[in-house]
């Protein structure tokens, strides 16, 4: 070794990481689940999926979730023709989240005063 090079940089040996390379030679099950690829642990779900029984199950929930990635396709979408007829669709969805509220205050007695509370809050 030259004298610049010590003769071990990394300051000893690698850490034993707790058991034998799989006979196959691929990556070890405990790696293989980190990566959601294999026996071991389950890997973590991604932040794309929503978990069951969360409140991202509401229908409410989703329908202002469609609304929001609407909005955010017209603003990317380059082509006329298609942020029209996302425009469509983003009307319908509305409709829905109107038909939503409508319900909501029907089922709280409507009128005037229940949709001056909801405004507020």
């Amino acid at each position: 070794m030259s004298q610049f090079m010590p003769e071990d940089p990394y300051g000893g040996a690698p850490p034993d990481l707790g058991g034998a390379p799989p006979e196959d030679g691929g990556l070890p099950p405990e790696l293989m689940a980190l990566l959601g690829g294999g026996a071991g642990a389950p890997a973590a779900p991604s932040p794309a999926e929503p978990t069951a029984g969360g409140p991202e199950d509401e229908p409410i929930d989703i329908l202002k979730q469609m609304i929001e990635l609407a909005n955010r396709y017209i603003s990317v979408e380059r082509d006329a023709e298609d942020q029209a007829t996302m425009s469509k669709l983003l009307a319908t969805l509305h409709q829905y989240l109107a038909k939503d509220q409508q319900d909501a205050e029907a089922a709280l007695g409507g009128g005037p005063a229940t949709r001056l509370m909801r405004k507020r809050l």
